[in-house]
């Protein structure tokens, strides 16, 4: 017995060193997916990332790690032409609603898998609600954000603006009119109207249909305003559920 141990260890060091791999058991092997995203658990976090884990929030890569990431307030590429995340430029929901944004992307690419979602913006603390707010209003633009004292859906952690793109040209699909500019051009209640008198197209309505396909088939809800914004429950149960994100 102790010679036939030899010789496995021996065969073992053989295959090694003749430039081929030895095979790993298969509980050491590490499927691509989880190795994605305990590389994003490694990650050094930002004092901000660290105070929205410590109120239960988690990153939505760690649960969709091939999910595209762009959010518009952690830079001035935003209708306010001002960067409110400083410290963060990662998505961060509570953690029922990062699942549920896991299984639309996987919905997703399973109808297209040229195609991913792409994340503009998911909690907005409160602070930076406050913000926005006081922004908006000295610009006479308040209509585009919820007054903090209503606190929004996206303060709660379980609200994401997202849009789709693909992922060979790098470009967002056409939805007919910018993820950030709410009006009757981007509202879904008026789309019958908008493709009515050419103001939306077909190839257009149905991007947005493609979009509203996976999100609620994973168990968002969407807006009659914004073609853009989806949440993961209703607003009685965030208020009995969750925290605001201070």
């Amino acid at each position: 017995m102790f010679i036939l141990i030899i010789l496995i260890i021996l065969g073992i060091a053989h295959e090694a060193g003749d430039g081929r791999q030895a095979t790993l058991p298969a509980a050491v092997r590490v499927a691509p997916q989880e190795a994605k995203r305990r590389s994003i658990a490694a990650k050094v976090k930002s004092d901000e990332e660290l105070s929205m884990e410590i109120q239960g929030l988690v990153n939505v890569k760690s649960y969709a790690p091939d999910i595209v990431v762009r959010l518009a307030y952690a830079s001035d590429n935003n209708i306010l032409r001002t960067r409110l995340y400083s410290d963060f430029s990662e998505a961060y929901l509570q953690k029922d609603a990062a699942l549920k944004l896991a299984a639309a992307q996987s919905i997703l690419k399973s109808i297209s898998p040229n195609l991913s979602l792409m994340v503009h913006d998911a909690v907005r603390p409160q602070r930076v609600q406050q913000r926005c707010w006081e922004i908006a209003r000295a610009r006479k633009l308040q209509y585009l954000f919820m007054p903090p004292e209503n606190i929004s859906m996206h303060t709660y952690g379980v609200a994401v603006d997202v849009s789709l793109i693909d992922l060979a040209t790098q470009a967002e699909l056409d939805m007919g009119a910018s993820w950030d500019k709410p009006g009757a051009l981007a509202a879904p209640k008026r789309e019958r109207e908008m493709l009515r008198t050419g103001r939306l197209s077909r190839r257009q309505h149905a991007n947005r249909l493609l979009l509203r396909k996976v999100m609620q088939e994973a168990g968002f809800t969407s807006i009659s305003n914004e073609w853009w914004h989806f949440e993961a429950c209703p607003r009685k149960v965030a208020q009995k559920k969750y925290r605001p994100v201070a």
